[in-house]
């Protein structure tokens, strides 16, 4: 793997996790129930589908 290509799919990492941890932090806000565990659960595939459209090339950030 090239330099290049590895440092641009680190780069892409960090940005679904920051932005997952963003829409988590505030969807949890308004969920102020002991229901953060299934919310917790509920965003894993909503972060898998975006991290395919990012790095699918379709969604641009």
């Amino acid at each position: 793997m090239k330099t290049v290509e590895l440092i641009s799919l680190i780069r892409d990492l960090l940005i679904c996790v920051a932005l997952w941890m963003w829409v988590y932090k505030h969807w949890t806000e308004f969920e102020q129930t002991d229901g953060k565990f299934w919310t917790f659960l509920f965003l894993i595939p909503i972060g898998a589908v975006l991290w395919f459209f990012y790095a699918a090339g379709i969604l641009i950030l």
